[in-house]
């Protein structure tokens, strides 16, 4: 994934859902406790409230050659030969970049950063995903986000730190993922393996991020009335041992919202064991 470092902070640039993972900042904190991993959730609570954040995704359209209507937001959009193009009229009240637009306007999806495409509480989001392209439309009005309290999740346990042996690749190796969306395949970089033991079993997971910043996306058989069906966990280094603290497993956002395009586990990551830690299955989610 295209990986933005902030979770959370909306720029325009093409996004990846995986940038919403959060690996740890408290690294830099010498003490793995309680009050780190409660600040780790805070965090990430206020994070999701934010302005035009994963709370407020109202609806996704993937384009086409075709100018068409999207849901939820003004003009005639289209796609062709890496450039999205929207056509809007002064009464559609849209602003790019701040101001009000008009006519046909024209983004290359090779563009570093894309225009802001906003109409009244509504941001329209870009979003290239493997030759395809897909508008997300965030609104900060969306009930999701009024409703939402805070993510739950299991009490802190130090049962749940569990020693690895982390071999890193020679170099990073992309393989081919199924993601939140039917149909949507994407491709993801792996940088190495983590070998754990868990209920008696030998697990050889496949590890990606960065290899200063390795985090699993697993599934597990916890249940999906209690967690959501795949989270992520980050790898850390405590002296010479490498653990995955599964304190820390988190959600993506696609179990708040429909329209997360996020990855799911390759096969070796599906454990056969329940993982009582970390995020649980959310209490608030999208409803049409």
């Amino acid at each position: 994934m295209s990986d933005n470092q902030s979770p959370v902070e909306v720029s325009i640039a093409p996004l990846s859902d995986v940038s919403y993972v959060r690996v740890m900042d408290y690294r830099k904190n010498t003490e793995f406790n309680q009050v780190a991993w409660q600040q780790w959730r805070d965090e990430l609570d206020n994070e999701l409230r934010q302005d035009h954040g994963w709370l407020t995704l109202i609806a996704l359209t993937w384009l086409d050659s075709t100018p068409s209507p999207i849901a939820q937001f003004p003009g005639e959009w289209a796609c062709d030969d890496g450039v999205v193009t929207v056509s809007v009229r002064s009464h559609d009240r849209v602003t790019l970049d701040g101001k009000p637009a008009t006519g046909t306007i024209e983004i290359p999806l090779g563009a570093d950063e894309f225009p802001r495409l906003e109409a009244g509480s509504r941001l329209a989001e870009i979003a290239p995903r493997r030759g395809r392209v897909c508008i997300r439309i965030r609104d900060n009005d969306a009930t999701l986000r009024a409703r939402f309290s805070a993510v739950p999740a299991w009490a802190y346990s130090d049962d749940w730190i569990i020693p690895v042996d982390f071999s890193l690749y020679d170099e990073p190796r992309t393989r081919e993922i199924f993601t939140a969306q039917e149909g949507l395949i994407n491709t993801m970089d792996f940088v190495g393996e983590a070998t754990i033991e868990l209920d008696e079993t030998t697990y050889h997971l496949a590890v990606s991020g960065e290899s200063d910043k390795p985090f699993v996306i697993f599934s597990d058989s916890t249940g999906t009335d209690q967690s959501s069906p795949w989270r992520n966990a980050p790898l850390q280094k405590r002296g010479d041992q490498w653990v995955i603290d599964f304190n820390y497993a988190q959600n993506f956002p696609a179990a708040y919202t429909p329209f997360g395009t996020c990855p799911k586990p390759v096969a070796e990551n599906v454990l056969d064991v329940a993982i009582p830690a970390g995020h649980q299955r959310p209490r608030e989610k999208f409803a049409d």
